[in-house]
């Protein structure tokens, strides 16, 4: 183990931290949070680094194309929900349970 990993080095969270995750990012072929986090802690030790990093990779316009969090449909909708009928046309009451 080497020096730098033993001892790394404190930067709290300035330009200069986003500019180290950004190099590191790109360097490492767009590696994800955990995988960078573990990259940049052999040489420093970033106060709230993992906050940092989310906020870095979001702010990659590549990378953030690449990994969109929208809502992605399941199936379609049954049958019986998507026919046009009266309101409550569909409905049931129950009435063999109490009998």
């Amino acid at each position: 183990m080497e020096f730098n990993e033993k001892h790394p080095r404190i930067l709290p969270r300035y330009r200069l931290m986003d500019l180290i995750i950004r190099h590191k990012h790109l360097q490492n072929l767009h590696a994800g949070v955990q995988i960078l986090l573990a990259i940049i802690r052999r040489e420093f030790w970033s106060i709230n680094g993992k906050n940092a990093i989310k906020g870095g990779l979001r702010s990659h316009t590549t990378c953030f194309r690449i990994n969109p969090r929208g809502y992605i449909p399941k199936d379609d909708l049954p049958k019986n929900r998507v026919i046009t009928a009266r309101p409550l046309y569909n409905t049931d009451l129950g009435f063999e349970v109490l009998s």
